[in-house]
Order: structure tokens, then C-alpha cells, then sequence
């Protein structure tokens, strides 16, 4: 009886930990645009991963995953050029943050709370 007891607790505390949004990945989208003739360089990084550098010329996307209710998401981008330059986080079709510049050298700062 004891060990019926024991597995019927086990299961149970398996399917909350499945439930729990803790254990939830989402995927998040670092969108990057404006015009052509921007170059970007930067990075992004969420407190489950390390650091990723970033660079080019817009528009440019990248795709990442962070875990629910346990990571920041952030970047931050540094352009240099006319124009404007617009940064977005995007995760479940929702702008979660944004920001632009159109200043000759400008910084886009981004952070968001994955809840």
C-alpha cells in the first residue's frame, strides 16, 4: 500500500512539474529593421544562454528560445549611418519590447521579463 502511495505521488508531481510554466520554452524573435543602408552590430542574450554577437545590414531576424517565467531576454544594438533602425522582441506573436533610433550613431536597448 505504501508503494501504491508513493508512485500515485510521483505521477502526480510529474504532471504538475509538466503544467508548471516554469518548464515552458518559448520561442523569441530579435527583429531588426529600417533602412537599407543601416549596419548594425550588438548582441542579445537571455540569462539561460551566454552572450550571442550580432551584425549586418537590415532587416535581419534571429530566432531563439528562452524558458518561461525564468529568463530576461535583452540587447542591445549600435548603429551607424542615416536612416532609421528599429529592434524588436517578439515572442507568441506579441511585441514584448521595441525601440528605434535615427540618430547617426544611435543604441537600441531591449529587455524583457519572459513570463
Amino acid at each position: 500500500m505504501k508503494l501504491l502511495r508513493v508512485c500515485v505521488f510521483a505521477v502526480l508531481l510529474g504532471a504538475c512539474l509538466v503544467s508548471c510554466d516554469t518548464l515552458k520554452i518559448v520561442d523569441v524573435t530579435l527583429d531588426i529593421t529600417g533602412n537599407q543602408v543601416s549596419a548594425f552590430t550588438g548582441y542579445y542574450w537571455t540569462t539561460g544562454t551566454d552572450t550571442v554577437a550580432i551584425s549586418g545590414t537590415v532587416p535581419k531576424s534571429y530566432t531563439f528560445q528562452a524558458r518561461k517565467s525564468l529568463d530576461i531576454v535583452a540587447a542591445e544594438i549600435v548603429r551607424v549611418g542615416a536612416g532609421q533602425l528599429t529592434a524588436k522582441i517578439v515572442s507568441e506573436g506579441i511585441t514584448r519590447a521595441s525601440d528605434s533610433t535615427s540618430d547617426i550613431v544611435g543604441t537600441v536597448t531591449l529587455e524583457w521579463v519572459v513570463k
